[in-house]
């Protein structure tokens, strides 16, 4: 099993997150709760829930009923993780002030 690096800081790509999700559910086996997953990869709880939420949609991850909802690996979990490519994450926009002449 082997442990996430550091999750980059910023702006993710599209699918960037969930790839993150799915190569953590593929090294933690078992079943993950949402919480947990936003935890370890340093991202909002609402991002990592909708990511899990569209693993499991697209039958990339198991969803387990109950309360808490809790994820895990399937068959196709790591296949969708390796399916997005890794991109830098996008610098955060700079906001430039108007100058104004009067």
């Amino acid at each position: 099993m082997t442990t996430p690096a550091a999750p980059p800081k910023g702006r993710l790509g599209n699918g960037q997150l969930r790839r993150q999700v799915a190569e953590y559910l593929t090294d933690h086996p078992g079943p993950c709760k949402t919480g947990e997953i936003a935890r370890a990869l340093d991202r909002s709880a609402g991002a990592v829930g909708n990511a899990l939420t569209t693993l499991a949609d697209r039958a990339e991850a198991a969803r387990i009923t109950g309360k808490p909802l809790r994820y895990e690996a399937n068959s196709a979990t790591a296949a969708a993780a390796a399916a997005i490519t890794p991109k830098a994450p996008s610098p955060p926009k700079s906001r430039r002030r108007a100058t104004r002449s009067a």
